[in-house]
């Protein structure tokens, strides 16, 4: 878990859908984390269902709470 800009990024998989563009992702380090979308990912209208594996980034401020960035092509 390189940091970058005070950034770090981790993938996971995501568990559940929560209103107003929120999931539930566990990461790999086995946490379970909240997290919504980058608005580049709204823009290009990518839709995330549960299963899918994402790439998400974390401030050290609120490690709990993240972005998500990209989505990987099953």
């Amino acid at each position: 878990m390189p940091l970058i800009n005070g950034k770090f990024y981790e993938e996971g998989e995501v568990l559940e859908n929560l209103p107003n563009n929120n999931f539930k992702v566990r990461v790999s380090s086995g946490f379970i984390k909240t997290c919504y979308l980058a608005g580049k990912i709204k823009m290009d209208f990518v839709r995330i269902f549960p299963g899918d594996r994402i790439r998400a980034e974390f401030t050290l401020n609120n490690p709990m709470r993240g972005r998500i960035i990209s989505r990987f092509v099953n």
